[in-house]
């Protein structure tokens, strides 16, 4: 009898790290869920996770904290959460886009359509995806479930989008 090989993890040899974008979380008044699950549901797709950082909703600590960490740990894949809604602190897209070199609208709209799925006021996210320099950079609602919804929206495509961006042909990534 023949056992079939496991499965390759999905993000196996990607390089990623996860940034927190919250008030309230970097202050010490509420709990990050949604950073500590990304983190480890990159590790389970099989990613090696470089940095887990918690910021404020301030463009220029994001603007500091993604070229830190683009720079200094060289991630091919940074997922933030948080800040992508409507509240006037909600500033992370505006954060992103203005360093970025692309903006990859795809991502936001598979993110919104495949989120009303789940709950209607997914239509209201500014999530967004762009590349900084070498690094795709997915900016994610705040909410755990959002997150954990989003990854399963983005899992068929993330392998393949960082495969493209560094110079790959558009045949199917394993």
């Amino acid at each position: 009898e023949v056992l079939a090989a496991p499965l390759k993890p999905k993000l196996q040899n990607v390089k990623a790290a996860v940034i927190t974008i919250s008030d309230r979380v970097s202050s010490g008044q509420a709990e990050d869920k949604s950073g500590p699950y990304l983190s480890q549901r990159l590790a389970s797709e099989g990613a090696e996770l470089l940095a887990h950082s918690c910021v404020s909703d301030d463009v220029a600590e994001i603007q500091k904290t993604l070229r830190y960490l683009i720079e200094t740990k060289k991630p091919q894949l940074i997922i933030t959460t948080g800040g992508t809604g409507l509240s006037p602190r909600d500033v992370t897209p505006e954060a992103i886009q203005a360093i970025a070199s692309r903006v990859i609208t795809g991502f936001g709209e598979l993110l919104r359509q495949d989120g009303s799925k789940h709950i209607q006021t997914a239509w209201l996210s500014r999530s967004l995806a762009c590349v900084i320099g070498d690094t795709l950079v997915v900016a994610l609602p705040g909410s755990q479930n959002a997150c954990r919804e989003a990854l399963d929206a983005l899992a068929p495509i993330l392998k393949h989008a960082l495969h493209t961006m560094h110079g790959g042909n558009h045949d199917p990534v394993s």
